[in-house]
């Protein structure tokens, strides 16, 4: 928004309507750029200036409240209207001029109506879906379609959707300009959005038609009014997403309550059953089991016949072999044995004769090598001697190199060592010992707050703990009376349990409360008690009361699902204000003894007292001592006033008066009856008591989170301070360390050196061991020629002795060669002689074995067969099943024996149809699936969009916080300013953003209390100053260019009117506030004007069939203003002056205006700001002046 004098973008310039309702030919308005103050009496066309910038501008007619066909705008005997509004383009921008003509059509006559016909079936187009209509979406796009609102046999054009002109909806058709170009009405609305204008929201376009229906907004359609002028509208679209997505999301927690409710019983099911038919299985596969294992015993007893005639006909044929082998063994035994005898006698003679000069050679040999191995010693011993001393000369030599080196090595190390720390590190050192102190006295301080507070925090929890058990002991008083609901009337906590969470969802429209006895407070005397329960009932009691017809079915429907019989109350109307018709107990108090009637004996939400005031009359029946009772003082209270039931301590008493004799009263005495349900501990009014425990144990939590907040803060401080101490610990210790690693080196280094200098003093002294090197050497020499003789003797000896042996081995070796054939050649024969014996027996024996075991085998083959259902061999399925058990025969048969013996106890335990509980289980397994699935996906969904609707939240709610407190402390300052109090509050709700409000509330009165504003409790000019303060107030923060408020000061008073509208010229005077139009039918006089505000006063001719053009009622004019000026001056300057004036004005002068300035309205001037007028002349016809 701009400064004065300049009209910011949006806002109006100019509008110029012609045959439009009630106007004649063309008329122009130039509105300023502030606050234009439209007035005119009543029928003089304002409010159709309103219907003109509306309908200029693409407004949808349902908006203003009246017509519902645009036909119906045109002037009764014109074929049709044209509106053109221009709108200002902003600072240094070309103005936009939007032009409307509408024709109706042929075969419809403006003015008239017609019979309606049922609207046919639109189909939307594809680019309306994608835009949510030909309009638009979201909230603030106009409403395209046919609804109730709209009149019957409405259709859309061919052309409507295409260009700006076509056929339009009902009876007519409409031709839309953009800055004198042909455009689609769908184009002036993307402009209207743009600009910000919404004339379906009553903050930014109020007609007079819907000035009660702003007024009768409830706190939640205020709200979204409110949010569509904020900005660009963004903040109702996230509203409009949160409350459609927080309804999908507890739709979809429902549907996964249901789910796992339905998975959890199912599971429940199948557990019960599960024993059984675990038994069940168990049987089965005993069964089966013991089946395979008598299956698997046969199969490994016929393999194991097979096998035996398998190894019966092997043993067969290798006994035959092997006595067909033995009979060659036999023959050929026998002749070499024979010849081999007689050639062994000859070689044994031979031999004999060798043997005895071997034995001589011997004895030579043995002694040559005795001699040869001395020599070898002596030779060996000379060798070592020459050896050792070599390498102790080379371990001399290193030993001395050793030390040197490291000497060397030792002396450099100790002319580069320090010998002792830096002077730095030696000065931290001692600062370090000071810093320790000072941090040793922190840590102390910071230890013993920490203390403290712990002591602290341990009090305030106690103190919290004490509180709590309160708060938990007056919540057990619930419990007691949901106990006696239930024992009074069945059902009654499902009730209670049911409301509660319909509450919670959102699901009723009104107030639903109840059952009746929990939403009373304690009643402290059992008398009071009593006379309240005798006349509420038992039913009345357990009674549910509703405020909204829907609420009321909803809740029997209930009731009746359930065979509940609890009693229905529905204050349709609201809850209202206690009234005592028969007059107020206080005033029969000192002369009567009556104290209070039943509805002052207990607390109780408005609703609940108006429907016990409805049903029971509890407002009727009053409360009196025992001086009531008296009759002298009772008949006085009858006679005296309209008094009809008291109840005393001695009963109550109820007077009926005779229909034909007024004057004849009857008295009947019924006697009290003690309470029960009402019966309990307790005093009236302790709720305040009670939220005042509450609000100290709210104010105790906080305090304890805090002191908990500041412990938690000296812990770390505390931490802090320590880490420090120790940081400075840990470098005192590294600085000694060093201090110690140097000193240490040092003498380690002094030790080594004297090692060293000792070492070679040592081996020095010893000398080098290659000294003795040259005598060794020649001794060893004399060794070697010695061992070189001895050795070519022995060679001698022993190739003698072995020319002697070569002679005799060949003798040798034949010898023994015979000798060990002969020994074989007699054992080979004699064994095969025996060996044939027995393979002929073997051979016999085999024979029968293979004949018994093939037949053995046969009857074993045919068992298995018939076992395996005529299977030559297990399948592979039933050979796994067999790998588990043992291949032996008897481990088979125990094995069998056992698994029957658990089969027959498995049988003896079923219980039941086995095939139902078999089908049972399959059936409730499938339902575990699907019903799991079916709880992931849901809940993966609830997820999700619990994050989406968290995320939205996020980016809307604090947004939209800080416009309502800048929306409240405006209109704070704007009630304040008229003596008042109001504020605008932001109701929240949790996550049903359906409920968030703006409620405004206000205090007209002093020590009213601040209240909602509401049509039962405030008068219609109290609403109308309400709604003008908020519509100012929401100057500050709405980006609209205009706003439209048509006669809302109707019902104020002078006093207040003067109040809102100096607030409407103060705040429309700011800088970046939107351009404002009030119409009215008077204002007050001595308004205070200043040069932001321009009056545009209505003056409509009624002259019949005359026709004035404009330059005509100009002249007019111009002479009206010029006799008024005259007139004036002629009083202040005598009658000369007067009589000049009045000369002038009838020659059509008009005399010099005062403060003129250059903007004009058909050409004439403006009057002076204060008091600045613009006359605006129109014409009616004479049809319309009736």
């Amino acid at each position: 928004m701009e400064h004065d004098g300049v009209y910011p973008r949006g806002s109006v310039k100019k509008v110029r309507v012609t045959d439009l309702m009630s106007f004649v030919g063309t008329l122009e308005l130039v509105p300023g750029p502030r606050v234009n103050l439209i007035t005119g009496p009543n029928g003089s066309g304002k409010s159709s200036l309103v219907t003109a910038l509306c309908v200029g501008l693409a407004g949808g007619m349902k908006t203003l409240g009246r017509q519902k066909d645009a036909s119906e705008l045109i002037r009764r005997g014109c074929s049709a209207f044209e509106v053109e509004v221009t709108l200002s383009g902003g600072p240094g921008q070309p103005d936009i001029r939007v032009h409307r003509r509408t024709e109706a059509l042929q075969h419809h006559q403006p003015g008239e109506r017609r019979q309606r016909r049922p609207p046919p079936k639109r189909q939307r187009t594809s680019a309306q879906q994608q835009q949510g209509g030909a309009g638009g979406s979201g909230p603030e796009s106009e409403d395209e379609d046919v609804d109730a609102d709209e009149p019957e046999g409405e259709e859309e054009g061919e052309g409507g959707g295409r260009g700006g002109g076509g056929r339009g909806r009902g009876h007519s058709q409409t031709t839309w300009r953009l800055d004198g170009r042909v455009v689609p009405e769908a184009r002036v609305k993307d402009l209207t959005r743009e600009l910000g204008i919404y004339f379906d929201n009553l903050c930014q376009f109020l007609p007079q038609e819907r000035v009660s229906e702003f007024a009768a907004l409830s706190a939640v359609e205020l709200l979204e009014n409110t949010e569509k002028v904020i900005g660009d509208g963004h903040l109702l679209r996230t509203h409009m997403q949160l409350v459609e997505r927080s309804k999908a999301l507890r739709a979809k927690r429902e549907d996964l309550t249901r789910t796992r409710d339905r998975l959890a019983k199912v599971q429940a099911d199948q557990a019960a059953a599960e024993p059984e038919y675990r038994r069940l299985r168990r049987r089965d596969e005993l069964k089966e089991e013991v089946k395979r294992i008598r299956q698997k015993l046969l199969w490994v007893e016929k393999q194991a016949k097979e096998a035996a005639v398998r190894r019966a006909q092997q043993a067969l044929t290798a006994a035959a072999a092997r006595v067909t082998a033995a009979q060659r063994e036999v023959q050929q035994a026998q002749a070499p044995l024979t010849a081999h005898n007689q050639d062994k006698e000859r070689l044994d003679q031979a031999v004999s004769g060798r043997v005895r000069a071997i034995t001589a050679q011997a004895k030579k040999v043995e002694a040559a090598r005795g001699q040869l191995v001395a020599a070898e010693a002596a030779l060996k011993q000379r060798e070592e001697e020459l050896q050792g001393l070599k390498a102790k000369s080379d371990r001399w030599r290193a030993e001395v190199t050793r030390c040197q080196e490291g000497l060397r090595k030792v002396e450099a190390e100790q002319q580069t060592a320090p010998t002792g720390i830096s002077p730095q590190q030696a000065q931290r050192l001692e600062q370090i010992a000071g810093e320790l102190q000072a941090a040793a006295g922190e840590v102390g301080g910071a230890g013993a707050q920490v203390d403290q507070k712990q002591h602290e925090v341990a009090a305030i929890q106690r103190d919290v703990q004490r509180l709590e058990t309160a708060e938990q002991r007056r919540a057990d008083r619930r419990e007691a009376l949901l106990r006696k609901l239930e024992g009074a009337q069945s059902g009654s906590r499902a009730l209670v349990d049911w409301l509660a969470a319909t509450r919670g969802q959102g699901g009723f429209v009104r107030r639903v409360l109840g059952p009746v006895l929990l939403e009373m407070s304690p009643v402290a005397d059992a008398g009071w008690a009593g006379y309240l329960e005798q006349v509420i009932g038992r039913r009345g009691l357990c009674a549910v009361v509703t405020e909204h017809i829907e609420d009321n079915n909803k809740v029997q429907a209930w009731l009746m699902a359930n065979r509940c019989t609890h009693q229905l109350i529905c204050v349709r109307n609201g809850a209202q204000p206690v009234t005592h018709p028969d007059g107020e107990p206080a005033a029969y108090t000192a002369a009567y003894g009556i104290t209070h009637t039943l509805d002052q004996l207990f607390e109780a939400p408005d609703l609940i007292k108006t429907a016990l005031c409805n049903a029971n009359g509890i407002n009727t029946f009053y409360v009196g001592d025992n001086r009531t009772h008296s009759s002298q003082v009772f008949s006085a209270l009858l006679s005296n006033t309209s008094v009809t039931r008291v109840f005393t301590p001695q009963g109550l008493t109820v007077a009926t008066r005779s229909y034909y004799d007024r004057s004849h009263v009857m008295q009947s005495l019924e006697y009290l009856k003690p309470a029960r349900l009402l019966a309990q501990p307790g005093a009236a009014g302790g709720e305040a008591e009670e939220q005042q425990e509450r609000d100290v144990l709210e104010q105790r939590r906080r305090e304890l989170e805090e002191a908990k907040r500041e412990l938690a803060r000296l812990q770390s401080e505390l931490a802090t301070r320590k880490a420090a101490a120790d940081a400075l610990q840990r470098e005192r210790h590294q600085l000694l360390q060093a201090r110690q690693r140097i000193q240490t080196r040092l003498k380690e280094l002094e030790r080594d050196a004297s090692d060293f200098r000792r070492q070679l003093q040592r081996r020095l002294a010893e000398g080098d061991p290659m000294a003795a090197m040259r005598q060794l050497s020649q001794r060893l020499a004399e060794e070697v020629d010695r061992f070189s003789q001895q050795a070519a003797a022995l060679a001698d000896q022993v190739r003698q002795q072995h020319v002697l042996h070569r002679q005799l081995a060949p003798l040798q070796l034949q010898a023994a060669e015979m000798a060990a054939r002969r020994a074989p050649l007699q054992r080979a024969y004699e064994a095969a002689a025996e060996r044939l014996a027995a393979d002929t027996r073997g051979r016999d024996a085999a024979q029968h074995a293979l004949e018994a075991a093939k037949q053995v085998a046969q009857e074993a083959a045919a068992l298995a067969r018939e076992e395996l259902g005529g299977a030559a061999a297990p399948d592979p399925e039933l050979a796994a099943a067999w790998a588990g058990w043992p291949n032996e025969a008897a481990a088979l048969e125990a094995l069998m024996s056992e698994k029957t013996a658990d089969m027959e106890a498995a049988q003896a335990n079923l219980r039941g149809d086995e095939a139902a509980v078999l089908r049972a289980w399959s059936e409730r397994e499938k339902e575990l699936r699907e019903e799991g699935a079916k709880a992931a996906a849901y809940e993966a969904d609830v997820d999700k969009t619990a994050q989406e609707v968290e995320a939205l939240k996020a980016s809307w709610l604090p947004e939209l916080q800080g416009h309502v407190a800048a929306v409240n402390e405006a209109l704070r300052r704007n009630f304040a300013s008229i003596g008042c109090a109001g504020e605008v509050a932001l109701r929240e709700d949790g996550d049903a953003f359906e409920s968030y409000a703006a409620e405004i509330r206000v205090e007209y009165r002093p020590g009213e209390g601040l209240r909602a504003l509401d049509r039962n409790h405030h008068s219609g000019g109290e609403r109308s100053v309400a709604t003008m303060l908020y519509l100012i107030a929401l100057q500050g923060v709405t980006r609209t260019p205009f706003r439209v408020v048509d006669e809302i000061n109707q019902g104020m008073d002078s006093r207040n009117e003067r109040k809102v509208f100096n607030l409407l010229v103060e705040s429309s005077s700011r800088p970046d506030t939107p351009q404002c139009f009030l119409l009215t039918p008077k204002l007050i006089a001595n308004l205070q004007y200043n040069e932001h505000v321009r009056v545009h006063d209505l003056k409509p001719i009624r002259n019949g069939s005359i026709v004035m053009p404009p330059g005509l009622v100009d002249r007019l004019l111009q002479q009206a203003a010029a006799e008024r000026e005259a007139a004036a001056a002629a009083a202040a300057a005598g009658g000369e002056g007067q009589a000049a004036a009045a000369h002038h004005a009838r020659r059509g002068v008009a005399l010099a205006p005062r403060q003129r300035t250059d903007v004009s309205l058909f050409g004439l001037g403006q009057l002076p700001w204060n008091l600045l007028k613009d006359f605006v002349v129109f014409r009616r016809a004479a049809a319309e002046q009736n």
